[in-house]
């Protein structure tokens, strides 16, 4: 993304609870990490300041948890 200059966005609708719509990183009323929202927010940061080749999409799949 960052060598087509797309920037890494993530929707937060600061839902903590379970099921398809809990995607929070971060509460909204007083900042607090949910979940494991600063491991998910540390790889978008990552991601845009890695150069190294072998750091690709493919790589991040492979270090994924089992679902």
């Amino acid at each position: 993304m960052r060598d087509r200059c797309i920037p890494m966005i993530w929707w937060d609708n600061g839902n903590k609870k379970t099921g398809d719509d809990a995607f929070g990183l971060m509460e909204h009323d007083d900042g607090k990490i949910i979940a494991n929202g600063a491991e998910i927010i540390k790889i978008m940061v990552d991601t845009w300041n890695n150069s190294d080749p072998n750091y690709t999409l493919q790589s991040i799949y492979n270090r994924a948890p089992a679902q």
